[in-house]
């Protein structure tokens, strides 16, 4: 039995072939930051962010299929719909009733924008990432077993739910690449606990524990695939970040 939590995600990568048109489409969207370091642009939404990098890709390690314009997700905003409706003029309605859109950013990648109560404080957030299994039973295995994530059947998919978030598969999309995801995912326990859980499991080889910068900060993390191919990290951030997580 896992003695860890998954809390959120922290942050996803996604690939593009022309990362000032990326950085242009990010900056569109409202309270999302926009700069570069290390080589890669990074979109930061509230306490999360997308790490985008230009394909093909030189760091690592990497998805096993990094594709430009092969990712889905979603944001949630505090708030009503209407400063949307500036920036987004033509995006169709994502879902009936709920005045959420879907919207293509420069690369393809489809970006679903829902909106929630505007609470005081409340920050835009990463909510959602769509990964293709098309080995359903072999990745429902993975996420329930080796990451503690139980899926339930969702439309035309299964939903692993976070504390906060979740990840859906899907068996089969037009849209997306199986092995294309890449994304980090915070946990409540200390990372050598997570690590010794693990064990057996597909880990990155030769990397073991290693410190990365995350959202919020210094972290360390540990890498491992899923049965598709997605880069899955699992990361700790460091004692002196914790209290600032949400």
């Amino acid at each position: 039995m896992k003695t860890f939590r998954l809390l959120r995600l922290d942050h996803l990568v996604i690939d593009t072939e022309n990362l000032p048109g990326a950085l242009e489409f990010y900056a569109q969207l409202p309270e999302v930051q926009i700069f570069v370091e290390k080589g890669r642009g990074v979109a930061r939404i509230g306490q999360q962010k997308i790490n985008i990098h230009e394909y093909p890709p030189t760091l690592s390690p990497v998805a096993l299929h990094p594709t430009p314009g092969h990712q889905a997700f979603s944001l949630v905003y505090p708030g009503p719909t209407e400063p949307f409706q500036e920036y987004f003029p033509q995006a169709p309605a994502w879902e009936a009733g709920t005045g959420g859109l879907l919207v293509q950013d420069s690369d393809g990648n489809r970006i679903g924008l829902g909106f929630g109560p505007a609470t005081p404080g409340a920050l835009p957030r990463l909510d959602s990432l769509t990964l293709l299994a098309p080995d359903m039973e072999a990745s429902l295995r993975f996420y329930a077993e080796i990451l503690g994530l139980e899926g339930v059947p969702s439309g035309d998919g299964h939903l692993c739910q976070l504390a906060t978030g979740s990840i859906r598969l899907v068996r089969k999309s037009p849209e997306l690449v199986g092995g294309a995801g890449d994304f980090c995912l915070i946990t409540d326990a200390a990372i050598e606990t997570v690590m010794r859980q693990l064990a057996g499991a597909p880990l990155v080889p030769g990397l073991g524990i290693v410190r990365r910068q995350g959202a919020l900060g210094p972290m360390r993390s540990v890498y491992l695939r899923d049965p598709a191919g997605n880069l899955v990290e699992i990361a700790e951030y460091e004692r002196s970040e914790k209290g600032d997580q949400a």
